[in-house]
Parts: C-alpha cells; sequence; structure tokens
C-alpha cells in the first residue's frame, strides 16, 4: 500500500525533533542555573535589591529560591517539549487511523467482489 500524506509526515518528525531539542535545551538551562547559582551566588544576592519590595525579592538570592527557579524552568521546558512530541504523536495516530480505514474499505471490498463471485457461481450451478 502506498504511504499517503507525506507532509503530514514530515511535519510530525519535525515536531518530534523540536520537542527533543527543547527537552536538551532544557536540561542544559538547569544545569546552568545550577552552575551559575553556585559559582555566581553574588550576583544571585543582589536581585534581591532591584525589586520593590527588597524582603521579598532577597529570597531569589537564597538556596531555596535558586531551587524554585531551576524547577519553573524545567516545568516550563518540560511541558513545552512534551507537548511538542504529543503533537508529533498524535499526528501520528491520525494517520495510522487513516490507514487502518483504507485498508479496511479495500478488505471490504474485495470480501464483498468475492461474496458476489461465489452468489454468481452458485446460481450458474443451480440453473444448470
Amino acid at each position: 500500500m502506498k504511504k499517503r500524506y507525506k507532509t503530514l509526515r514530515l511535519c510530525s518528525t519535525i515536531f518530534k525533533v523540536i520537542g527533543g531539542i527543547v527537552a536538551i535545551l532544557t536540561l542544559l538551562m538547569i544545569l546552568g542555573i545550577c552552575i551559575w547559582s553556585t559559582v555566581g551566588g553574588r550576583d544571585f544576592s543582589r536581585l534581591g535589591e532591584l525589586g520593590p519590595d527588597p524582603v521579598r525579592m532577597r529570597v531569589l538570592g537564597h538556596m531555596a529560591g535558586r531551587v524554585i527557579f531551576a524547577l519553573m524552568g524545567f516545568l516550563y521546558g518540560g511541558t513545552i517539549a512534551t507537548l511538542l512530541f504529543a503533537l508529533g504523536e498524535g499526528i501520528n495516530l491520525l494517520l495510522g487511523i487513516e490507514e487502518n480505514s483504507q485498508t479496511m474499505v479495500e478488505l471490504l471490498r474485495g470480501q464483498a467482489g468475492s461474496s458476489q463471485a461465489s452468489q454468481e457461481i452458485e446460481d450458474t450451478s443451480s440453473s444448470a
């Protein structure tokens, strides 16, 4: 059976590849945040001076703020990567359903044709 919808198959592959790239970039971002927070801790502590409410913004300078910052990046990047990969798989699912439907149509047509042929054979043998 000839494969149809080559463009949709290409789009599915592109979405899955982009999802993988986003996942890798997310992991690199989290690794960068962890390195930056341990090596450049003083830079993070200055973030507390930038906000309108220094008491609340000072949380970013502490280790808990760094962990929260990394966790939020992980959740955001992981969600985007998962959605892109799921979109590619969803396209593949719809293409699989379409292929299965076409196969069933061909099988039913073949079955209907063979039953008509057997009916004609029975008709000719009973009339003889």
